[in-house]
């Protein structure tokens, strides 16, 4: 079967390592998937083609003369599916795909969905191209089905997968009478990162020994670290930077955080919970879900740094429920977000209701 993936980019973040989980998955089941990105192409894009995976970049140009470039390759190429990634990708090679004859259009929305506007309202007519809607939560689902416009019975949800966390890039950054807690996510307002640190700030007055390690970078990185200097936390924090392979950092660490102030399904959480991490997160878009799913974690309010910091010393001073936490995690893990599983959901998609 002969799979396109259509995205902005292959920069890193959840979606992009969605569509290479999903690339490298369907490669190893004998298809033949390929990514279009629509603007560039990102770091992943190199791994991907080291795999033997094609990735096609059409930026940068003009978005309609790419959809018309894709439609034409489309006609002559005549793929079996065409998977897009997010509003852009369907907005502009959805409608395209249905006018070349392509039998199976999906759509995965992989946040958590702000209020209907004007480019939502083409999103969602653009929709209409589509066999089926992923949203990759149930909270992304239940936001999806209220727009006014939407398709209710064309929405389903599938939750996101990723890789197990690898033993690789193991780098010591704790001592061992360190109480490390990480958190891994880009830079930028959506993650809240300082919440976090206010939040560690109120944390580490009860307990001295807790060390805050932050595995990505941003937008915001330059900020967040006056604040850290601002909150006297600089022995305490540590800026990993962005990191290609987190696995040998999740299995340092004894706790896994993320203050999200709007969410889908983050990967990174994925990733903690193959390593056996507990979690505390904010009640965000799915993560809520997959705590109540895995009994492994918290979810607190989103930016209440004192209800953050009360979560993260529960944590730290019950070894025996934080042990029993990371034992859930896994097995939750290895039971429902395997990316096997995720490659199987979708494939039972595509071959759906094709038309």
């Amino acid at each position: 079967m002969q799979i396109w993936h259509v995205i902005d980019s292959l920069e890193v973040g959840g979606a992009e390592t969605v569509v290479a989980t999903l690339c490298r998955e369907q490669q190893a089941a004998g298809h033949a998937p390929s990514v279009h990105c629509l603007l560039r192409a990102g770091k992943i894009a190199k791994d991907l083609m080291e795999d033997g995976i094609p990735v096609h970049v059409y930026g940068p140009a003009p978005l309609m003369d790419i959809a018309r470039r894709m439609f034409g390759l489309m006609r002559s190429q005549r793929p079996d599916v065409l998977h897009c990634h997010n509003e852009t990708p369907t907005i502009f090679c959805a409608p395209a795909a249905r006018l070349a004859g392509v039998r199976s259009i999906i759509t995965t929305y992989h946040g958590m969905v702000v209020p209907l506007n004007a480019p939502r309202l083409k999103f969602w007519m653009a929709t209409r191209f589509c066999n089926k809607v992923v949203a990759v939560s149930r909270t992304t689902q239940a936001n999806l089905e209220r727009s006014p416009i939407s398709c209710p019975g064309r929405i389903v949800t599938l939750y996101n997968s990723a890789a197990p966390a690898g033993s690789t890039g193991f780098f010591p950054v704790c001592g061992p009478d360190e109480f490390p807690i990480v958190n891994v996510a880009r830079h930028v307002p959506a993650k809240d990162i300082l919440t976090l640190l206010r939040a560690f700030a109120i944390a580490r007055q009860k307990a001295p020994d807790l060390v805050l390690l932050l595995a990505g970078s941003g937008v915001l990185t330059d900020s967040l670290k006056q604040s850290t200097t601002e909150l006297g936390l600089d022995a305490s924090v540590r800026f990993l930077g962005e990191q290609s392979d987190v696995g040998g950092i999740l299995r340092q660490s004894k706790l896994f955080v993320l203050s999200s102030i709007n969410e889908g399904l983050p990967i990174s959480l994925l990733e903690a919970m193959s390593a056996g991490l507990p979690q505390v997160v904010t009640a965000v878009g799915g993560m809520a879900e997959i705590m109540e799913l895995s009994q492994s974690g918290i979810a607190a309010p989103p930016q209440d740094p004192p209800a953050l910091a009360a979560a993260i010393l529960r944590f730290r001073d019950d070894e025996q429920w934080r042990l029993e936490c990371g034992r859930r995690a896994r097995e939750c893990y290895e039971s429902r977000f395997t990316p096997a599983r995720m490659a199987a959901d979708y494939f039972s998609l595509y071959t759906a209701d094709r038309r």
